[in-house]
């Protein structure tokens, strides 16, 4: 089998995942469900995935960077608002997902990754030196997650333009304040 191929499959078992959550909660899928839903056999599931909260991290990984990328591009952070404005249903479903491997674990995980990226391309030579940029990471992919969960609770009010502009003004003027500056690349 290609890599290709393997891409392939863990797209159409985090496919069916995605599908069967639409009809039940995530708690009572199982592998089983899955791999009838997708129609290939458990052996196939685990040479893919070691369970069920993998493959959503992974169904929630391809959702949010699908054609974008270029995961260094602060415009990703509107693409996730995007991207969860037009599959309400299932993140309302998603956030039920609570205790050990919660969705806002994978969700912090997932974010904290993308501020790994992001500040990649921030010059920090200059940063408040009471900051570290790990530091940052994690208060970063923690105000965006309190920001999505929040937006969900009120029922994805406001729109993404209005939602993801205020958000936007909030982070710019904190990174300015730490007196950290783009450096001159290309997103």
């Amino acid at each position: 089998m290609t890599f290709n191929e393997k891409v392939t499959m863990k797209d159409l078992l985090s496919e069916g995942l995605y599908i069967l959550m639409q009809q039940k909660p995530f708690e009572k899928i199982t592998i089983k469900q899955i791999c009838d839903k997708t129609g290939v056999i458990r052996g196939t599931f685990y040479n893919h995935f070691m369970d069920k909260y993998e493959a959503l991290e992974y169904l929630i990984h391809r959702m949010f960077f699908k054609g974008f990328e270029n995961q260094t591009n602060p415009q990703i952070i509107k693409h996730i608002f995007q991207t969860v404005s037009d599959n309400r249903d299932f993140f309302k479903s998603c956030y039920r997902i609570t205790g050990q491997n919660g969705f806002e674990d994978l969700m912090s995980n997932v974010f904290k990754e993308i501020f790994r990226n992001v500040f990649s391309y921030l010059d920090v030579s200059g940063m408040d030196s009471r900051f570290t940029v790990d530091f940052l990471v994690d208060y970063y992919a923690n105000d965006l997650l309190y920001f999505l969960k929040y937006w969900i609770q009120h029922n994805f009010e406001p729109d993404v333009e209005t939602y993801y502009a205020k958000i936007d003004v909030l982070f710019k003027n904190s990174i300015k304040e730490l007196n950290i500056r783009y450096m001159d690349k290309s997103f």
